[in-house]
């Protein structure tokens, strides 16, 4: 091998070496630049959490002092009854919400026969979609 040409395979090899570097270089600066603006916006979020955060705690100290004043008054209002309104409130709920499941599973069981006999699977969803349209 000449001298010329073991010069041009040092050659070769340094830059098929640096190749690779300039490739991982390129790479992590294409990483960067997609996940950076993700992370920023990331971060913006959480500094704005961490405000509301603040703001939510100084309005539960607010609260927590309106109703040490309102437990410490002589005369407190009269809880009892809309506890006992709540507590009705909450088992019509929970009723409501029993029935509303027995429904939907109703339909869903419908829905499904019909498409079983008709050989159409979109039919529940159509129906889905109309109702929440409408």
């Amino acid at each position: 091998m000449s001298a010329d040409a073991a010069a041009a395979a040092a050659t070769a090899a340094s830059s098929t070496a640096a190749t690779p570097s300039a490739f991982e270089g390129a790479l992590a600066q294409g990483i960067a630049g997609v996940i950076s603006q993700p992370i920023i916006e990331l971060d913006m979020r959480v500094v704005a959490v961490q405000s509301t955060q603040a703001e939510l705690m100084k309005e539960m100290d607010k609260l927590t002092a309106e109703l040490q004043q309102i437990l410490a008054a002589v005369d407190p209002p009269p809880l009892e009854s809309i506890l006992t309104r709540l507590a009705a409130v909450r088992k019509r709920l929970i009723a409501v919400n029993a029935i509303l499941k027995a429904v939907s599973e109703r339909l869903d069981r419908t829905f499904s026969m019909a498409a079983s006999a008709t050989g159409r699977s979109t039919l529940r969803s159509a129906a889905r979609n109309s109702v929440g349209a409408g």
